[in-house]
């Protein structure tokens, strides 16, 4: 149904009136299914150099935000989102740092939601041990240091042990949904040793490993080189005023919510600049339908917003 709006915005827009338009152009934007990443903690233990967690926590102190999730005002935000929304533990910080990470998901999980997650398995003891014991993801994503410490992250034997007691357990109950990623040209040694043995071991799915060469560029915060080290000019959109926009990445069905219960536009936004509405007061099906975003100009390239992302795509 999304590609299908894409094709008639694109092929048939000077045909059709602008509210429905407008209304494909969002429809074309999105993913399958609605999703929602969860921030529970402003800030992250890794400051890895190919993600802006500066940026993210500048603006955070300069604007006093909420900087930690509370529990029992996310009951109350979770009340307000479906049930078939797809919850996703990744966001912009790693999940495992808050204290309380495994009560948030056992509450979800209880409640019948469907739950994923994205982990660098460094948090604190209690939650690290928690993906050792609970088996009821969708998918886990294992986000594993390299071989140029770019993750910033002690590969300690403690952390080791953790890991491959947390692999083993989620290979044991789904492992062709059990992810290996890491960003740069290698694993760690001794991480790239326990993937092989694994591997020989046959506990992993061995087309579940990808090194990744290219970086998302979160609308321009991050220097891509750094991965590939090929030297890129900045993102400049040329925006047309004859022209319609959408969104190629089709995150407008993907939020990340936040401490205080706003929902962030997308997991690129590291600069924070652009929230659909609180969860406290809002369905999260209302805020998806993009009506504030609609408004800004998104659409006809006239918010600034999007500008320098490079899934920021004319029709």
């Amino acid at each position: 149904m999304n590609q299908f709006s894409l094709f008639l915005a694109k092929y048939f827009k000077k045909f059709i009136p602008e509210f429905f338009l407008n209304s494909l152009i969002v429809n074309a934007s999105k993913g399958k299914g609605d999703k929602l990443e969860i921030t529970l903690t402003i800030g992250c233990a890794m400051m890895c150099e190919y993600c802006p967690q500066t940026l993210i926590r500048n603006i955070s102190s300069s604007r006093n935000l909420k900087r930690k999730m509370d529990f029992e005002e996310f009951k109350e935000f979770i009340n307000n989102v479906s049930k078939s929304t797809e919850i996703l533990w990744t966001g912009y910080s790693e999940p495992l740092a808050h204290e309380d990470f495994d009560k948030y998901v056992l509450y979800l999980d209880n409640e019948g939601y469907k739950q994923s997650i994205s982990t660098t398995m460094f948090g604190r003891r209690k939650t690290e041990n928690f993906m050792t014991k609970f088996a009821n993801f969708g998918f886990v994503t294992f986000h594993l240091p390299d071989d140029k410490n770019l993750m910033k992250l002690n590969v300690s034997k403690r952390y080791l042990t953790t890991l491959e007691e947390a692999i083993r357990f989620q290979c044991k109950y789904n492992k062709e949904n059990v992810y290996y990623l890491v960003f740069g040209n290698d694993f760690h040694p001794e991480i790239r040793d326990l993937i092989d043995k694994l591997n020989k071991e046959k506990v992993i799915d061995p087309s579940k490993i990808e090194v990744r060469s290219h970086l998302h560029s979160r609308n321009d915060a991050v220097d891509v080189s750094l991965i590939d080290g090929k030297e890129r000019s900045k993102n400049k959109n040329i925006i047309s005023k004859n022209k319609k926009y959408y969104c190629s990445y089709k995150r407008l069905n993907q939020g990340v919510l936040m401490p205080d219960g706003d929902v962030n536009i997308c997991c690129h936004d590291y600069s924070l600049d652009f929230s659909i509405g609180n969860l406290k007061n809002n369905n999260l099906k209302n805020l998806y339908k993009q009506k504030k975003l609609v408004n800004s100009g998104f659409i006809n390239g006239q918010s600034s917003l999007c500008g320098k992302c490079e899934y920021y795509k004319p029709l």
